[in-house]
């Protein structure tokens, strides 16, 4: 049996540790993706085959590296997807403020945008986000055209609690930003995953 992966649009892979070979081979070869979800990636791998998928629209993923590189390299990269408009990282250990706003000014189309659970984002950005979209004429490059939904989390087990976006000013900042058609969903926590 001949099966043309070229023609698969959406690929749901709950754990990519099981075989790296098919998951490459599987990411390399159906070039036509719109969708990809992966789960339980492997630390050791860059997975920058992610990048050459041009169609794609929906990323999902546990991104969880042992090597900064692979995980700074990856998500400075993806604005290489032209048409993303959901990205949803599950996980990715050490993601900061500079991550996200690179993601804000870098991915264009995006409309939804998910942030790992383990992070080192302080929130900070926030105030540059809502001054963006209160003055869309200034020249501040920080948020796609057409970002409706934020979520995310400050994660104090991951970060130090006094250098945090106090989470009173947050609920200010959350309100004008819902006013301005963007829904940001924050929580704070204090919790660290079993690993990362």
């Amino acid at each position: 049996m001949h099966l043309d992966w070229q023609d698969l649009v959406y690929l749901d892979i709950s754990d990519c540790r099981e075989n790296i070979e098919a998951v490459h081979h599987l990411t390399t070869q159906c070039t036509r993706l719109e969708a990809l979800r992966m789960l339980a990636t492997d630390p050791l791998i860059p997975y920058s085959e992610i990048l050459k998928l041009k169609s794609l629209k929906f990323l999902e993923i546990q991104f969880d590296s042992f090597y900064r590189d692979h995980r700074d390299d990856f998500i400075f990269s993806l604005n290489q997807l032209p048409l993303l408009q959901v990205l949803k990282f599950q996980s990715c250990y050490g993601m900061t403020d500079q991550h996200v706003v690179s993601l804000l000014e870098r991915c264009s189309n995006l409309t939804i945008l998910h942030l790992p659970f383990n992070t080192r984002i302080n929130g900070w950005f926030l105030e540059s986000l809502l001054e963006r979209l209160k003055s869309p004429d200034s020249n501040l490059d920080i948020i796609p055209e057409n970002l409706s939904s934020l979520k995310m989390f400050i994660n104090t087990a991951y970060i130090d609690l006094h250098t945090v976006i106090p989470e009173l000013y947050v609920r200010t900042i959350q309100d004008e930003l819902k006013i301005l058609g963007l829904d940001l969903q924050i929580e704070y926590v204090h919790k660290k995953l079993s690993s990362f």
